[in-house]
């Protein structure tokens, strides 16, 4: 890997938010950046702009707690994933 990509995967922070906003300035009509995450395992991972904010729906179409125990599996799998612990 190299170049932005690399920056926004493992790079420092301070590296990556003048790309972001160098990206933001010169694409105008993008609505945010899809990379790999270094918390995800290099999964594909979207960061929205605030500019996305009209393409999203004005309510949630689901809306639980955490801790609603529907969304229990979900939780455990989502935080297996990541390496994350549920507590």
């Amino acid at each position: 890997m190299r170049g932005p990509s690399r920056v926004t995967s493992v790079g420092p922070r301070d590296l990556v938010r003048p790309w972001a906003q160098a990206f933001y300035a010169a694409y105008p009509a993008a609505a945010g950046v899809l990379y790999g995450s270094s918390m995800y395992g290099y999964h594909p991972t979207i960061a929205l702009f605030e500019r996305a904010l009209p393409a999203l729906p004005a309510r949630p179409v689901l809306h639980r707690h955490l801790a609603d125990p529907l969304l229990h599996t979900t939780v455990l799998n989502a935080a297996a994933d990541v390496g994350y612990c549920v507590v």
